[in-house]
């Protein structure tokens, strides 16, 4: 921007070049346009115009004079295509909030019990009453190992959160013959077999590699807490207090949802990693992130020469009752196969045979009617016996007593009524109950109430078709693209004029009032869209229907990419020429602004005979 003491110097020139003369003139364009006091008069250009060097000088000043006159027009231009597009973003903004709208009308809906009738709820109970029949007999023909039940027995025994109040002399005195073998294992410190130790250090460095999957939507559930509660407020607090963050605690999270929303929505991240990455945007940290990864940071090194006490230790001894299906003789987990694990069975049962012996003999004093199951002479028959659930409940197993026991069955949630329900309200009668209509007159149709919210359902579901095929939206799409090429177009037609003039003070012409304004709708109609696709994720359970629904609107409604270039773009050099040969006309022909930025969109700007 020229100053006034660079104007002061140069009126202290007797003769001024065109260049001299046509940069102030525009930079007092840029005043008017931006309401600034002038630092030149029209009468001081005037007077600067009469003292031009020469001719040739006058004819670059009159260059200069069109640019000017091309300018106030295309500035006004892009100023109205500006306010046209802004309308268009607002009106789709609309569009959005109308889906969000419906989007939230259902979801009030689907968050109340379902409603049944009375003749429903007669006979989902006595579809219950067969279900929970079916559940009891289906758990006790499930066949167990019966080496993976001492495995997970034994695990049980040496988890002290799991005794309660009860001091260790008093426990041990009911497994006697478990505390006699742990306390040779203390005294023992002769190392496993080579091989079988070899074989143990690959498979536990195996089983325990990326466990950052024990943090698994934790890091989405801390992102949540922190902006839905209380919870982690004092933190927030102190590093806005910290950072000296002009905002408020609600302005805080209210960036940092808008910061996740458009992580997940526009950059595809995972909900954990654009749950962290949304502090990461707002410069704020969260302890409790790193506590997660702190967590997961298992210590995967066993010592070199294992002995038998190390496979209680680091609770080798029972990873086979936690990943694998006796019935199918399956692994179930994708850290370990099934070869992998027969394989460690074998050198536990080898290795520790005296301490499940030593189980069994306990568990079988305690109750001794399951003595004959738990009787085994060697590890191969240990590793070949088995037995069902159903046997070890009526052998006395309390665990077992219950996961076959009806009465049991009916008061754990995960087998409650909400099973019989049709699929698509499950997961609504499991999470908010279920209401039962008493109709006197006994008139009401039985199906009548989950009749009305599959209309309902199906009702909200045309409403997105609607709003996302609505031939409208495509056309104001069409509008805004319009701007921004020819915005596009504008900014080169400004890096033209630098070139020409060499005055990088010129580049102020970009900063339209009108553009500014339209990058503040654009961002909240994009926030407005991430927040449309977060809410379905609420309300859709099913998977494919919930992709499918998101890619509607993710196709009607796409994101809107200002940094993606609409034309091949010009060199600023190449229409510094273009500017010199079409601005410095003699013949006073009208130049058509649109006629300039087609041009510069097309490429169409090499010379050509006049």
């Amino acid at each position: 921007m020229v100053s006034k003491k660079d104007i002061g110097k140069l009126f202290k020139q007797k003769h001024f070049t065109g260049h001299q003369v046509g940069r102030i003139l525009l930079d007092s364009l840029l005043d008017q346009l931006y309401d600034r006091t002038p630092k030149v008069s029209d009468e001081e250009i005037a007077k600067m115009k009469d003292h031009l060097a020469n001719e040739y000088e006058g004819s670059i000043y009159d260059t200069y004079v069109n640019i000017y006159a091309g300018l106030v027009d295309m500035f006004n231009y892009v100023q109205m295509l500006s306010n046209n597009a802004m309308l268009n973003l607002v009106t789709l903004k609309g569009d959005l909030s109308l889906l969000s709208q419906a989007t939230l009308d259902h979801q009030m809906k689907i968050n109340e019990p379902v409603t049944i009738t009375e003749r429903q709820f007669r006979r989902y109970e006595t579809k219950y009453r067969k279900y929970l029949k079916e559940t009891s007999d289906q758990h006790k023909k499930q066949k167990i190992l019966v080496f993976h039940y001492l495995q997970e027995r034994l695990k049980n025994i040496l988890d002290e959160s799991s005794w309660e109040d009860t001091d260790k002399e008093t426990f041990w005195k009911k497994y006697p013959h478990i505390k006699e073998i742990l306390d040779q294992y203390d005294k023992d410190h002769n190392s496993i077999p080579v091989k079988s130790n070899q074989y143990i250090q690959e498979l536990y460095r195996k089983y325990h590699k990326d466990d950052s999957s024990t943090s698994e939507d934790l890091k989405r559930f801390a992102f949540f807490e922190a902006v839905n509660t209380s919870e982690h407020d004092e933190e927030l607090q102190n590093q806005i207090k910290s950072k000296h963050l002009n905002l408020s605690l609600k302005e805080l999270k209210t960036y940092l949802l808008k910061s996740y929303l458009s992580e997940r929505y526009e950059n595809n991240l995972s909900k954990d990693d654009a749950s962290e990455q949304a502090f990461k945007d707002n410069d704020i940290y969260l302890q409790y992130f790193d506590n997660l990864k702190n967590s997961a940071k298992v210590d995967d090194t066993l010592p070199d020469h294992l002995t038998k006490k190390d496979l209680l230790d680091n609770w080798i001894f029972d990873i086979p009752s936690i990943h694998f299906d006796d019935n199918t003789n399956t692994s179930t987990t994708n850290k370990i196969n099934t070869e992998n694990i027969q394989s460690l069975d074998q050198i536990l049962a080898k290795e520790l045979f005296d301490i499940f012996k030593a189980t069994a003999q306990d568990l079988s004093a305690l109750t001794p009617d399951i003595k004959e199951i738990l009787t085994f002479n060697d590890p191969k028959e240990l590793l070949n016996k088995k037995t069902t659930q159903g046997i070890l409940a009526k052998k006395g197993d309390n665990f077992y007593k219950d996961y076959i026991s009806i009465t049991w069955l009916r008061s754990e949630d995960d087998y409650g009524m909400w099973q019989i329900f049709p699929k698509k309200y499950q997961h609504q009668a499991r999470f908010h109950g279920f209401s039962v209509y008493h109709d006197p007159s006994n008139d009401t149709e039985e199906d009548h109430f989950t009749k009305l919210a599959d209309q309902d359902e199906k009702n909200f579901f045309q409403r997105i078709e609607e709003y996302t095929s609505d031939q409208q939206v495509e056309e104001r799409y069409d509008s805004i693209e319009k701007f921004i090429t020819l915005y596009q177009a504008y900014n080169q037609f400004i890096n033209g004029v630098i070139a020409f003039s060499n005055d990088m003070n010129l580049g102020e012409f970009k900063k339209a009032p009108a553009y500014r304004e339209f990058l503040n709708e654009i961002d909240r109609f994009h926030a407005i869209r991430n927040l449309s696709l977060y809410e379905l994720e609420d309300m859709i359970r099913d998977k494919k229907l919930l992709k499918d629904t998101q890619k509607r609107i993710i196709d009607g409604f796409p994101l809107i990419d200002l940094s993606k270039p609409r034309f091949k773009q010009n060199k600023p050099e190449d229409i510094a020429s273009y500017i010199a040969r079409i601005f410095s006309q003699e013949d006073s022909k009208p130049i058509s602004t649109v006629s300039v930025l087609d041009d510069i969109v097309r490429g169409d700007i090499d010379a050509k005979e006049e």
